[in-house]
């Protein structure tokens, strides 16, 4: 699947647990919340603090467990600070989950 990264069994998932994995050399969290699966740089807002994946999840919302910063896991927007996580896609296929790579699609030509 082009553009994206192999992370692991869907299966193997456990719902509000979240999964801590590098993608293209960045800490990526992987989080399985009531059959969604949502995915986005371990990194939140409030001082670029890199351990999203200890937070605690309510429902479909990640809190940093430095601050308090409280993320929609769906959009990414903050609930109760500033800032915004950066999401990725991420898709189940035949059981597998993959991940939107973090590195941006280069583009060659001819003619350079």
């Amino acid at each position: 699947m082009d553009g994206f990264t192999k992370i692991g069994r869907a299966i193997d998932m456990k719902d509000r647990k979240p999964l801590n994995s590098v993608i293209d050399g960045s800490s990526v969290v992987i989080v399985k919340a009531d059959n969604d699966l949502f995915a986005f740089e371990n990194n939140c807002p409030q001082q670029h603090f890199s351990l999203l994946h200890q937070g605690t999840i309510e429902g479909c919302e990640i809190t940093c467990p430095m601050h308090g910063w409280t993320f929609n896991m769906k959009s990414g927007e903050s609930i109760n600070g500033n800032g915004r996580l950066k999401n990725l896609k991420v898709k189940n296929s035949d059981g597998w989950i993959w991940v939107e790579s973090m590195k941006p699609a280069q583009s060659f030509s001819l003619f350079d």
